[in-house]
């Protein structure tokens, strides 16, 4: 199986990074709690909250703590790991990949201009009937 999140290139404050894989990592940190959307939304391009989430996550899992994530380095895989299982049906130990791959699109897609009393993820961090 593969996980939700292929980063493009590494994502760091010193890194030109790729804007492709900004959103997808602010969708899936706000999902786990580690980062609160700024006043201004999430945008697309890197900002402090994204690399405080970043180091936030990589000391509660015991990683590195440099903000930076890697293709298929430590920070990312172990994201995606406490992701899938955390958004697995029966706790972890078997991964309905159908429904996990439908939650990340709801956080990848979630319009920031959207009503987010409707019940679908919105960038308020509202996330309700996902279930």
């Amino acid at each position: 199986m593969s996980f939700p999140l292929r980063l493009k290139s590494t994502l760091g404050r010193p890194y030109n990074v790729s804007l492709d894989d900004v959103v997808p990592v602010k969708r899936v940190l706000q999902g786990l709690g580690y980062y609160a959307i700024p006043s201004y939304g999430i945008t697309p391009y890197p900002d402090e909250p994204l690399f405080q989430g970043i180091e936030r996550f990589q000391r509660d899992n015991n990683l590195r703590v440099d903000g930076i994530m890697k293709p298929g380095g430590p920070t990312e895989s172990t994201l995606n790991h406490v992701f899938t299982r955390r958004f697995a049906r029966d706790g972890g130990s078997r991964v309905n990949s159908q429904r996990l791959f439908s939650l990340f699109d709801r956080f990848s897609a979630a319009d920031p201009e959207d009503d987010p009393r409707d019940g679908k993820c919105r960038a308020t961090g509202t996330c309700e009937n996902i279930y």
